[in-house]
């Protein structure tokens, strides 16, 4: 008998776009399947389109929860979702995303059981138009600082065992952009078996102005440097091996976001990023002339300076 398998979905005022994504679950040849859909204080009629969809397909082989979450913010709607599901393994999608096939969940499935893997990962292709779609660059790896670089372990790129989520601690509910990045750290931090499926994109990652995926990084500057802070305190408490320079390396996403605040015309915000990163770190003066460097590089357009700040042996303040 084939095992349960759920899917979590957050959902926030997405009536416009949310029957796609119900379309693609409940289209999948796969089952069982649980579809847990928690509504965080939607204004418009989401959870109403939701339930008048999946009405005619709900049956103990499609199981559907509803739900709700009043606090605000889509990790403490997964979280809600994951306590109130009840499969082995489980992914996470959001409410305007959708999965690339009807065999994406049987394909993982088939993974897990090959493999007996805590995760499996796999593409995702980001959708900005019909004109204009993006598979981004992937790295299969298990390496903590490739996740810290890259977020290889994205809300909807993976799928996870119920147990090993549960070591985790679950989503940060205290961060509110970056959440998956973190989350993904403090897996890797947990040196999870994960088999990568290197094929063709499994999910949909659909970009638009009011998606949880987000546009531009100024508008967001303090809550995306709380995650970096929350991120690096996780690493700190933990008891990875090398945690001083996992520390460095998250913290070495300061000076690209204050490369990409000042594109976006937030010179006091890249200003003060900055500023935050070199009271955090200790570097000779070869060192600071290289990230001034790579930050203006990346101010007129570079690409690739993360990289190279995350191999630098970088030393921690005293004072950090």
């Amino acid at each position: 008998m084939s095992k349960m398998f759920s899917v979590i979905i957050p959902v926030h005022n997405r009536a416009k776009y949310i029957k796609d994504t119900l379309r693609s679950v409940v289209g999948q040849e796969y089952r069982p399947i649980e579809l847990v859909l928690v509504d965080n204080n939607s204004s418009d009629n989401s959870m109403a389109e939701a339930k008048k969809y999946l009405s005619p397909y709900e049956n103990d082989e499609f199981k559907v929860v509803y739900a709700s979450e009043q606090k605000p913010g889509a990790c403490a709607a997964r979280n809600r979702g994951v306590a109130l599901s009840s499969a082995p393994y489980m992914m996470f999608l959001d409410d305007d995303d959708a999965l690339m096939n009807f065999k994406t969940i049987s394909l993982i499935v088939d993974t897990f059981e090959k493999s007996g893997a805590d995760i499996v990962g796999f593409k995702a292709q980001h959708y900005y138009s019909y004109k204009k779609k993006r598979i981004r660059a992937y790295l299969f790896t298990n390496d903590i600082k490739e996740q810290i670089l890259h977020c290889m372990l994205s809300t909807q790129c993976y799928a996870i065992t119920r147990d090993f989520f549960k070591k985790s601690g679950g989503w940060d509910e205290r961060i509110k952009r970056w959440q998956d990045w973190n989350l993904g750290v403090r897996l890797m931090m947990l040196s999870p078996k994960i088999e990568w499926i290197k094929t063709s994109p499994l999910v949909i990652i659909r970009v638009h102005p009011q998606s949880i995926t987000g546009n531009g990084y100024l508008h967001s500057a303090d809550a995306l440097e709380e995650s970096i802070t929350y991120t690096a305190e996780a690493v700190k408490d933990s008891a990875v091996e090398d945690k001083n320079s996992i520390i460095a390396s998250i913290y070495g996403r300061l000076p690209i976001l204050a490369a990409h605040y000042y594109r976006e015309g937030g010179k006091e915000a890249s200003r003060k990023a900055l500023k935050g990163y070199f009271e955090r770190v200790e570097l000779t003066c070869l060192q600071k002339i290289a990230v001034y460097s790579l930050y203006i590089y990346t101010i007129f357009g570079g690409r690739g300076a993360g990289r190279i700040i995350n191999r630098m042996n970088v030393k921690l303040s005293n004072t950090r």
